[in-house]
């Protein structure tokens, strides 16, 4: 039996394994949350460069949590806000409840969770008027969408239970809404 790994099965470093987990739209605790383990373990796990293969693999096999869509870039961005009606920095803080330091903060950050993404493709034109979603309405899109909980979760960088929290929230503001209606459907 030869101790070489098969080409493509190559042990993953500990940078490697956080990049893949990233590159694929997933959080760390995320990913702890779906694998059933705390993040205390799931930091050990990834920093044990000992850890069972098993580890890698599943590491490997994580769905990707993008759908083939790519994080839309700064010019992109521009074009979406052009599209929507002109949205500004200032106007789209007034509809989130946030500063506007937050938004610029946030546009130019081409690092920035799939959670702003989904949101940026959701708002409405300016001149629209979009009605909050009940909780019911907002849980029926996003399996309209097919999105399963655990891993809209995931995309959104938080654990089933603040989705769950947070789908229930009546106030849980216009941020979120169109964050659902922006999503893309699950691939």
């Amino acid at each position: 039996m030869s101790d070489e790994w098969p080409a493509g099965a190559e042990r993953l470093s500990v940078q490697a394994f956080r990049t893949l987990v990233k590159d694929k739209g997933w959080m760390i605790k995320a990913v702890a949350a779906r694998w059933q383990i705390s993040d205390t373990w799931m930091s050990k796990l990834i920093n044990d460069t000992r850890r069972g293969a098993q580890w890698d693999d599943a590491c490997r096999g994580l769905p990707d949590l993008r759908c083939g869509v790519a994080a839309i870039s700064a010019q992109e961005l521009r074009t979406l806000k052009k599209e929507k009606g002109g949205w500004m920095t200032r106007t789209l803080a007034a509809r989130w409840n946030m500063t506007e330091q937050t938004v610029g903060h946030i546009f130019r950050n081409s690092g920035r969770p799939l959670v702003w993404d989904d949101a940026f493709r959701g708002v409405p034109h300016i001149s629209e008027d979009a009605p909050p979603l009940p909780a019911e309405a907002f849980r029926a899109l996003t399996e309209k969408k097919s999105w399963p909980p655990g891993l809209l979760a995931a995309r959104w960088g938080m654990s089933p239970e603040q989705l769950a929290e947070t789908v229930s929230r009546p106030d849980r503001g216009s941020f979120w809404d169109d964050a659902c209606r922006g999503l893309p459907g699950f691939i």
